[in-house]
């Protein structure tokens, strides 16, 4: 879902520098090291732009910073991907990029889907909001709508943001997670990103696991940065994460049926066979029904609920007012049945 033609190459500047261990410099605060980070970037930006002036120059390049807690037991974090670019606004530095790179993981660690926030995701201190790297389309909540909210506020609306990382690991969260939790929360990512108009080239990472013979993963074999491959480390694809998701990135953006046990997450949708009807799981909570003109045929007027998945139907039933939410399935309770939107 790229802007620039496809044959002009892409220049990524750094990787993570809001984290301090990927953009060491100096005295290594937060101030010291964005202002030698971003004056990188201007000098990047002009040497690209010299020798290739259709080159895309990427820069931002941030995850979700660091944090640290203080005597009384608060947890900041004034370096999170929103501050991070938001200094090179402050500071007259943001011009010299093409588009913003960014790294919106979900909570995979606490199993969570991309579109997870807790509810209410303020005014806690068992949630922040940089955990969730994606998260709701709400400035407040999630990480992604924060990073944008800040590019609109600076007149930077025109521009794109691209997932130069994006992943799910089938190892290392603080619980089990099944294989189909994993092809979940990948796809539900997939299907958010494209969902959102603002979003350029998503880069699923990785393709393969890190090589068993990895110091790191010798010394922490569950470590999740050696199991975010959708291939194992012997080049054995990880099912159903590799055939559904390799369906998501190159197949039909959206199918007419839901098959037993799949959800239809925020950002997804259901197409009848001949085209003429969508129905959406909007990014704001709101199921509709649509038809060829993008007229509302039918919605469940649920804006905004939780982005917390709820439990799948009982036996596959909603009565009568109720949505079909963020992570609900609608299943026969023998398996045999799929919901599917119909040509008429």
């Amino acid at each position: 879902r790229g802007f620039a033609p496809s044959c002009a190459p892409r220049r990524q500047v750094w990787n993570e520098p809001n984290i301090a261990k990927f953009g060491n410099y100096g005295d290594n605060s937060v101030d010291v090291r964005a202002r030698r980070y971003w004056e990188l970037v201007q000098i990047a930006y002009q040497q690209v732009k010299t020798g290739c002036l259709d080159c895309v120059v990427l820069a931002g390049a941030s995850a979700g910073g660091d944090s640290y807690t203080d005597a009384n037991g608060y947890r900041y974090n004034d370096n999170e991907a929103r501050d991070w670019l938001e200094w090179a606004y402050q500071h007259h530095m943001g011009d010299s990029m093409d588009a913003v790179a960014y790294h919106p993981y979900p909570d995979f660690g606490g199993g969570n889907l991309p579109s997870y926030a807790k509810d209410p995701c303020t005014g806690t201190d068992s949630w922040y909001r940089y955990w969730s790297g994606f998260g709701p389309d709400d400035p407040e909540c999630g990480g992604l709508a924060a990073l944008r909210d800040v590019m609109v506020r600076y007149g930077h609306a025109d521009q794109k943001i691209w997932a130069t990382e994006f992943g799910f690991p089938s190892d290392g969260w603080r619980e089990p997670q099944s294989p189909e939790r994993v092809r979940d929360a990948l796809e539900e990512g997939i299907r958010m990103w494209r969902s959102r108009p603002y979003t350029g080239p998503l880069f699923i990472y990785s393709f393969q696991d890190t090589e068993k013979t990895f110091p790191d993963c010798i010394t922490k074999p569950h470590d999740s940065e050696c199991h975010f491959g959708l291939r194992d480390s012997d080049g054995n694809p990880k099912e159903p994460a590799y055939s559904d998701i390799r369906a998501a990135l190159i197949g039909d953006d959206w199918l007419p049926t839901l098959a037993p046990g799949r959800s239809l997450f925020r950002g997804a949708a259901m197409r009848s066979a001949n085209g003429q009807f969508t129905l959406w799981m909007q990014a704001d909570g709101n199921l509709v029904l649509y038809d060829t003109a993008r007229e509302p045929i039918w919605f469940t007027s649920t804006f905004g609920a939780p982005a917390r998945p709820r439990p799948s139907a009982t036996c596959g039933a909603l009565g009568v007012g109720e949505a079909l939410t963020s992570g609900r399935s609608i299943t026969s309770c023998d398996g045999r049945f799929r919901l599917t939107m119909q040509t008429d």
